[in-house]
């Protein structure tokens, strides 16, 4: 989570505030992204024994922790918008955001694909 949907996250609360960009693109692309991860995170959650009921409340937990990331970037921005060394931080927070997007799915879906 630390890694993946918090940097995620922050970057949709930025967009959102920002209003430079439609942030429904990069939300699709946040969840095209995710949904292969959180798929095959699930099935190897119920093969090792988890319940139905906490898997759906980690999935939750995980949700709320990525409303609230939102939240946090949209209230963060200065102001002025986005501009000068804040600029600097989004770009980056971007970048984490996008390496950490292809390092999950290179994670999860690499290892399905051998099998």
């Amino acid at each position: 989570i630390l890694i993946d949907a918090v940097p995620e996250s922050l970057v949709i609360g930025f967009i959102v505030a920002a209003r430079t960009r439609n942030p429904l693109i990069f939300v699709v692309a946040v969840y095209l992204s995710n949904f292969p991860e959180a798929l095959a995170s699930a099935a190897t959650m119920k093969a090792v024994g988890l319940t139905h009921m906490r898997i759906m409340t980690l999935w939750s937990a995980t949700c709320l922790i990525t409303g609230v990331g939102a939240a946090i970037g949209a209230e963060i921005i200065p102001e002025g918008g986005i501009q000068g060394d804040f600029q600097q931080l989004v770009t980056g927070m971007e970048g984490l955001a996008a390496g950490a997007m292809l390092t999950m799915i290179a994670q999860t879906m690499l290892p399905e694909a051998i099998e």
